[in-house]
């Protein structure tokens, strides 16, 4: 029975349709025999393979059975403070009763839209998402499917979603929030067909089941918990801290997020070797189906060398704060890399003239960026107190889950970070500067067979628009068009000669124009990583600030016309980032999409004041 899923019966007599969904060999027995690749000897053998050890499952799923449990005493919490009965963990695994529970929300928010606009509109979405949802896991093919039927995790968190859907009937309380993230948990969670029969024995990958098991159960958890506050408690920790809720539950959803591509990067790991097998096992069989096979691999390989990216940049970005600061002034070698790097996408333009005549005729300075990457990152080699540099608040910002999430999860993502410190403080620039420089080092065309760009801004390095020309918006907009093109070796010629022909250098409406037109011009498997940091130095004279509004809000706008697009758009990373509040931008965003830290930090982990 090695080959059957966990909780699947195993009769060994299977229907006809079942054997026909099988034939990839990965769950029915009577294809286990036959060849086998041999590691030793290079060949196909003809044996059935040693039967392993069975997992052990309750080991391996412990941080999911502490997540469960945690969602089981909160739900229960909930219902008794609502005088109802417990939730049933030993109920049949029905999600029928998800949809129920559900849809009779989504009639309270529709009747409540009615009142509150800031309400309206998510309930198309939200059916639409856990309609499919539940109809996958009641088919089988939702991630839980992985999980063996006897540590009893369906029924617990069908019974959680069902207890945080009852509640939103009774609350309007932080419901706009809620709506929003679970709106996005379908997404996120669906979609693992294929996944689940493919990966069934692997026991990393029921490491990595539990792991997105516990992180959605502690979501739903955490937001049951607010639910059961007192109104007069939750008012005034509002009050105090007014994006606290929204904050916490961004945190969560990242998390999830994380855990969810972690998921699927090993599941699509494991698929390509499956295909390789069968594809020899196959033989000329496999032969007539090559092109179909071709694209499922292609879009597999795709998948996880975008994954392999976002996590390489992530460690170097991320890295220890000893091995960090260690570093810090070896990466100096860049300005040599990127001159190269610029000089090679040049060279290639077809015609080559006409990438260089936009280069030129705007005044690119491709050495602007480097030298503000260098001069932040040397901050990192003075001695503590030397400078405005707090290496616990760059901890904090590490280990903040939505910024982790920001670089390593396969979709787009806007944010906007608010420091939490003073103006003079350069511990947010340090922490950008070195996510740029690690995203600059991970992209260069040589090493990576994709289309990965890097643009970057760092406005404090510019405060001072007096004595420097790149100290105005409209150099801060421009710098970013040429940086695109200067990254980007494939734009059509025509595109090149309307930016040429359309771009004033000193109209900050007509630069975001051209730029916005061009990313839109991006095949869709570009990836593209836009960092602004040091937003608060450019607020100063009121139509400085005015134009730097106008820059955000039109990078906010082709940001959400690409992500909301039906056709394949590439894939943006977009991060605003300030020291302090950036208050003249903050409605042009989603309260989710703002990270505020705050102005006090607890020691992160694994910080130590001694770095020697």
């Amino acid at each position: 029975m090695s080959g059957l899923l966990p909780g699947r019966a195993a009769t060994g007599e299977y229907e006809v349709v079942e054997f026909m969904d099988n034939l990839s060999g990965t769950v029915h027995p009577a294809l286990t025999w036959g060849p086998v690749w041999d590691q030793k000897t290079g060949r196909w053998l003809q044996r059935r393979p040693e039967p392993s050890a069975a997992p052990d499952y309750p080991s391996i799923y412990r941080e999911g059975i502490d997540a469960r449990n945690t969602l089981i005493e909160m739900s229960n919490r909930y219902l008794t403070k609502a005088k109802r009965s417990p939730i049933d963990t030993f109920c049949s695994d029905d999600w029928r009763t998800v949809r129920v529970s559900m849809d009779k929300a989504c009639l309270a928010l529709d009747q409540a839209a009615a009142r509150d606009k800031d309400v309206s509109g998510f309930t198309g979405k939200i059916k639409q998402g856990f309609h499919a949802l539940c109809n996958n896991a009641g088919a089988g093919k939702f991630f839980t499917a992985m999980i063996p039927n006897d540590l009893g995790f369906s029924a617990p968190l069908i019974g959680g979603l069902n207890v945080v859907f009852a509640a939103l009937e009774q609350t309007g309380f932080h419901r706009e929030a809620v709506y929003k993230a679970l709106e996005r948990l379908p997404r996120i969670l669906d979609n693992y067909d294929g996944f689940v029969e493919t990966a069934a024995e692997d026991e990393e990958m029921h490491r990595r089941t539990a792991k997105l098991y516990a992180e959605v159960c502690l979501t739903l958890a955490h937001i049951l918990n607010w639910f059961m506050m007192n109104s007069f408690v939750a008012g005034a920790k509002r009050l105090l801290n007014p994006s606290g809720f929204t904050s916490k539950l961004g945190d969560r959803m990242a998390e999830v997020e994380m855990a969810a591509q972690g998921f699927k990067v090993y599941a699509a790991i494991l698929m390509l070797r499956k295909q390789d097998e069968m594809f020899q096992l196959q033989g000329w069989t496999a032969q007539q189906n090559e092109r179909q096979f071709q694209e499922v691999r292609s879009e597999l390989s795709r998948f996880v060398e975008r994954a392999d990216l976002f996590g390489s940049a992530q460690a170097r970005a991320f890295e220890g704060l000893h091995q960090f600061l260690q570093c810090a002034m070896q990466k100096m070698n860049m300005k040599h890399t990127l001159t190269t790097q610029s000089t090679r996408l040049l060279q290639s333009q077809k015609p080559r003239v006409t990438a260089k005549k936009v280069l030129n005729t705007l005044r690119y300075d491709r050495g602007l960026l480097f030298n503000d990457i260098q001069d932040l990152l040397q901050l990192g080699s003075l001695p503590i107190g030397g400078s405005r540099l707090d290496m616990n608040r760059v901890s904090n910002l590490q280990a903040d889950p939505r910024l982790r999430a920001w670089l390593t999860v396969d979709g787009s993502s806007l944010l906007l970070l608010n420091g939490g410190t003073d103006p003079l403080s350069v511990s947010t620039s340090f922490f950008s500067a070195n996510i740029v420089s690690s995203l600059l080092e991970e992209t260069q065309p040589s090493s990576r067979p994709m289309v990965v760009i890097t643009l970057a801004y760092f406005c404090d390095r510019h405060s001072d628009y007096r004595d420097d020309a790149a100290g105005w918006p409209s150099e801060l907009a421009l710098s970013l068009l040429l940086q695109l093109i200067d990254r980007y070796p494939d734009f059509e010629v025509e595109d090149l000669k309307q930016t040429l022909e359309e771009t004033n250098p000193r109209d900050v409406k007509s630069i975001c124009a051209s730029f916005s037109r061009l990313l839109r011009r991006l095949p869709a498997t570009a990836v593209v990583f836009l960092v602004i940091d040091g937003l608060d130095s450019f607020t100063m004279p009121a139509n400085r600030e005015s134009q730097t509004r106008d820059i955000i809000e039109a990078l906010v706008q082709v940001y959400n016309s690409l992500n909301s697009s039906q056709s394949p758009s590439p894939v943006l990373h977009f991060l605003v980032a300030s020291p302090t509040r950036s208050t003249f931008v903050e409605d042009l965003f989603e309260e989710e999409d703002i990270i505020d830290m705050p102005p006090s930090l607890p020691p992160a982990h694994g910080y130590s004041i001694g770095f020697g």
